[in-house]
Parts: structure tokens; C-alpha cells; sequence
């Protein structure tokens, strides 16, 4: 989740937008560009573009009953993918 200044949180809770929702518009918002470099990240109007979020959604609620996993880089970049069918090996630093 996004750090919230002071201000976005109070206005969060006078809203009553919790932070899943922010994080939610974050994941699949349409950005906006705004002047001084903001963005405004909002869901699309149009109808059918929501209709078809929710279709992609479905789908992906369903990938969550597979247990998958990937190793990345500390770019961001997959270097592989795999089904999960015993315990991943992890180093703590």
C-alpha cells in the first residue's frame, strides 16, 4: 500500500474509503495525468470497459486456487515460474 500523508488519511477515514480500495485503484486504476506531475487514478466510466474488468477479475480469482510461484531480480525482472509442490527455500538478510 501507498504511504498516506497525513491529510489523504483523514480524508480516507472521512470518506470511509479504506485502504484495500486505494490499493485496488493503485493495481487497476486508469491513471490521469495531472499538472506538477500527479496522477489521479480512477476506474474506467465506461461500461463496458468495467464489464470487462470484472470478467478479467473472475479469472483472476480463479489463478489463486493454483500454487505458483516466480523468482525475480531486484529489478523486477522474472527469471522463472513454476508450480509450488514443496516448500520454497528462502535466505534472510
Amino acid at each position: 500500500m501507498a504511504t498516506l500523508t497525513k491529510h489523504a488519511a483523514r480524508r480516507c477515514q472521512q470518506r470511509s474509503i479504506n485502504p484495500m480500495t486505494l490499493d485496488f485503484l493503485e493495481w487497476f486504476g486508469c491513471v490521469r495525468y495531472q499538472k506538477d506531475g500527479y496522477n489521479c487514478l480512477t476506474l474506467p466510466a465506461d461500461p463496458a470497459e468495467r464489464a470487462e474488468m470484472r470478467s478479467n477479475m473472475k479469472a483472476a480469482l480463479k489463478l489463486m486456487d493454483k500454487n505458483v510461484y516466480a523468482i525475480n531480480t531486484n529489478q523486477g525482472s522474472v527469471v522463472t515460474a513454476g508450480h509450488e509442490c514443496k516448500t520454497i527455500r528462502t535466505a534472510y538478510y
